[in-house]
């Protein structure tokens, strides 16, 4: 994961015309997103797996705006009882409403709250307990799981009504059950797009030089 944090940050390093909030203003962002799930309580195979994401931007003041993000994503969730772990996998559709405030025209950031919901069968990856004994169940067979998120996001490159963003994200969960990993971290590279509002201004040939 670090080294794909440096590969994209090596590759986008200039910026021509960053983000401009102003009221009434309306963007959609979407693009891959690479993600893995933290080992806090004890060492699992955490592989990094790759999803896709849709961001939606209401500029509401000139610093900044209402932002609704959605994400569907294979998510591994892993609990360890008695020394002994289990590993369960879960399609789910993740939703965020936040607030992303910027610091600059290149430069934001987004506390938001999520819930995210199951969409289809847990699928069992490990377990170390054995058949025919049934293990302990993750938070991947629960319908619902809220948390807080955060995001910190940089605009590389943008023409006014296109643009190149690197976000990076971390998910903190309310909801896990005792011992349980299920916290994720990951990369979203996007393409951001104008939809509505006031159209911004577009750079001239000295500003994109």
């Amino acid at each position: 994961m670090n080294r794909i944090l440096l590969l994209i940050l090596s590759a986008l390093t200039f910026s021509a015309n960053a983000h401009d909030p102003e009221q009434g203003q309306v963007w959609g962002t979407f693009g891959p997103y690479l993600y893995q799930t933290q080992r806090m309580h004890e060492q699992f195979d955490s592989p990094v797996l790759g999803s896709f994401s849709l961001l939606a931007e209401g500029d509401l003041t000139s610093h900044g705006g209402l932002e609704l993000t959605l994400t569907y994503m294979n998510q591994i969730f892993a609990v360890e009882r008695e020394d002994k772990k289990v590993i369960e996998k879960v399609k789910r559709m993740y939703i965020a409403m936040g607030w992303r405030h910027w610091f600059s025209r290149s430069f934001s950031m987004s506390p938001s709250f999520f819930s995210s919901y199951v969409m289809g069968d847990a699928v069992l990856v490990r377990n170390d307990f054995g058949n025919p004994v049934d293990p302990p169940h993750t938070s991947a067979r629960d319908p619902v799981d809220y948390g807080f998120a955060v995001s910190a996001q940089y605009e590389a490159y943008s023409n006014g009504k296109f643009a190149v963003v690197l976000d990076g994200r971390y998910s903190y969960s309310v909801t896990p059950k005792p011992k349980e990993d299920m916290n994720t971290y990951g990369i979203f590279v996007g393409v951001k797009f104008f939809i509505q509002g006031k159209p911004p201004e577009e750079p001239d040939d000295e500003d994109a030089e």
